[in-house]
């Protein structure tokens, strides 16, 4: 009878193979909505990284990167907070975070070349020390990070966010890079966001006319040949910073009298996909669709709450409704 088992050798070998992909498929973090297009999860690191975040209320919010001394070279740590890629820093130095809201959100990833890993996400609990608070309904826009003051929030963002392609994968311009991005929080800094104080469209003021972004992930996207500050052939992705000289969004439409004029084409892609306006309210919110421009089967949010569920073919003016705000008792939206 023909031996089919495996020598004593290569048995041992094997099993030492098996150990070690399940060890390095257990460091390996899952997280979130869009990390996937965070891009391939290539090694930056000799090891996997461990994090310490403390987070007492009205004292400093501290975190520190142990094991930072494996990374591979060229590679730096960044931390994006709320959504925006905020603070780049080389593991070592310990850092110490004030001003910080709770519910704000903190994503640690690594960074070498054009790929990233995640390493870490973390949501304030305890309002840090700050001589600045303000109001739920202007939170004050900078965080102190060891003590260099950086914008970590917009003052207005609503929970609202962008699904691209909504269940279905989002496509690069060659269509063959498919990606299930998530919601795209309105923090994010393609997004654009902005307080009118005078009617639109027929909706009471304060009004805010919001221009949401899909498509960042796709290859010459914004166009090189409409953006001189861009470099041709680059990538871009959501949770890069958009090239210096290029204002999202600020651009995508004139304001005349009471009337939005969203400005399409490839001058301004891709910053001029979803416009719509946003009336908030303590009980009730109300949102009206404006325009889609050359877009995907995008689905709204506001605080993970589906207020569009496709944007496309979506008649301009059509209104929805979305949650309140829960205004704490004696605030209104006036």
């Amino acid at each position: 009878m023909d031996s089919r088992g495996v020598s004593p050798v290569v048995g041992a070998v094997l099993l030492v193979t098996v150990a070690v992909l399940l060890i390095a498929t257990a460091g390996v973090m899952s997280v979130s909505l869009s990390e996937d297009a965070l891009g391939t999860a290539t090694v930056h690191s000799q090891g996997q990284y461990d994090i310490d975040v403390e987070n007492r209320a009205e004292q400093t919010l501290k975190l520190r990167v142990n094991a930072y001394q494996e990374r591979a070279p060229d590679t730096e740590f960044r931390i994006r907070i709320n959504d925006r890629v905020t603070y780049r820093w080389d593991g070592e130095t310990d850092l110490e975070m004030t001003c910080f809201y709770p519910g704000d959100e903190l994503f640690v990833y690594t960074a070498a070349g054009d790929t990233t890993y995640p390493v870490t996400e973390f949501i304030v609990e305890e309002p840090t020390d700050c001589d600045r608070y303000t109001t739920f309904r202007d939170k004050f826009e900078y965080g102190v990070i060891n003590g260099q003051s950086l914008q970590i929030r917009d003052p207005y963002d609503f929970g609202l966010a962008l699904e691209p392609n909504g269940d279905s994968k989002a496509y690069d311009s060659n269509g063959d890079k498919g990606q299930n991005l998530g919601p795209i929080s309105l923090q994010n800094e393609w997004h654009h966001i902005e307080r009118f104080d005078t009617d639109l469209e027929g909706v009471e003021a304060p009004v805010f006319l919001i221009v949401m972004v899909d498509n960042v992930h796709m290859t010459n996207v914004p166009d090189p040949s409409k953006h001189p500050e861009v470099d041709s052939g680059n990538y871009y992705n959501w949770t890069d910073e958009p090239p210096a000289g290029l204002t999202p969004g600020a651009s995508s439409f004139n304001i005349n009298g009471n009337d939005v004029d969203p400005v399409g084409g490839d001058a301004t892609e891709p910053t001029n996909d979803i416009y719509i306006l946003f009336k908030p309210g303590c009980d009730q919110s109300k949102v009206v669709f404006l325009e889609e421009n050359h877009s995907y089967d995008n689905r709204l949010y506001q605080d993970g709450t589906v207020v569009i569920e496709n944007t496309d073919g979506q008649p301009g003016g059509k209104e929805f409704t979305a949650p309140g705000l829960g205004c704490p008792e004696g605030l209104t939206w006036d």
